[in-house]
């Protein structure tokens, strides 16, 4: 099975190639849900390193409180990875396992942190979803209700987009409609399917 890892930078658009790639019958692996996952079946743990602000008022782990927390602090966001990053790791292990023992030829890892966490060696092909930072950062602030300031903070935190392009197999540039974006999509894949 060839795994193939779709990253880019935050608010590029990665989401949306994702779901198209889905509506093509393209398993599709989310590692944002995979986080989400794992900050409930850590929450002991992250109640213990973080207290119990990070708490919304049903008990469970709020990502805003927890993200305001660690973007802030180099040192709790390594503390949060330490904890996440394996727990994540070893579902997808499990999930690329289960796809490939289920004969899919194709499927895809959503992970927005590829080059960051030095993830490349555990792919076949990468896939980076293209947006200037510019772009990305008017996105990043009107999606998640934040000041250009926080967003600007957030996106630190990730590689140069321009570098990841660079090291990509295959780039999608997000800057058209999403007719455009649709098209590239379906340019792909019969790429990666010959």
């Amino acid at each position: 099975m060839l795994w193939v890892g779709l990253t880019g930078g935050i608010a590029s658009g990665k989401t949306t190639v994702a779901e198209m790639l889905r509506q093509r019958s393209v398993p599709v692996v989310d590692a944002d849900l995979f986080a989400h996952q794992a900050l409930q079946a850590l929450r002991p743990e992250l109640i213990q390193i973080f207290g119990s602000s990070i708490l919304n008022r049903a008990g469970d782990v709020d990502r805003k409180s927890l993200g305001h927390l660690v973007f802030s602090d180099k040192k709790k966001l390594s503390q949060l990875e330490s904890l996440v990053h394996p727990w994540i790791q070893e579902k997808v292990r499990q999930e690329r396992q289960k796809l490939a023992s289920q004969g899919h030829d194709l499927a895809v890892y959503d992970v927005p942190l590829l080059f960051e966490k030095n993830l490349q060696d555990q792919f076949d092909k990468i896939l980076v979803v293209y947006l200037p930072q510019e772009l990305s950062l008017k996105r990043l602030a009107q999606r998640n209700q934040i000041s250009p300031k926080e967003a600007t903070r957030r996106m630190s935190h990730q590689i140069d987009i321009e570098d990841k392009k660079l090291k990509a197999d295959f780039v999608i540039d997000n800057q058209g409609s999403l007719q455009d974006l649709e098209k590239q999509v379906e340019q792909w894949l019969s790429v990666i399917k010959k």
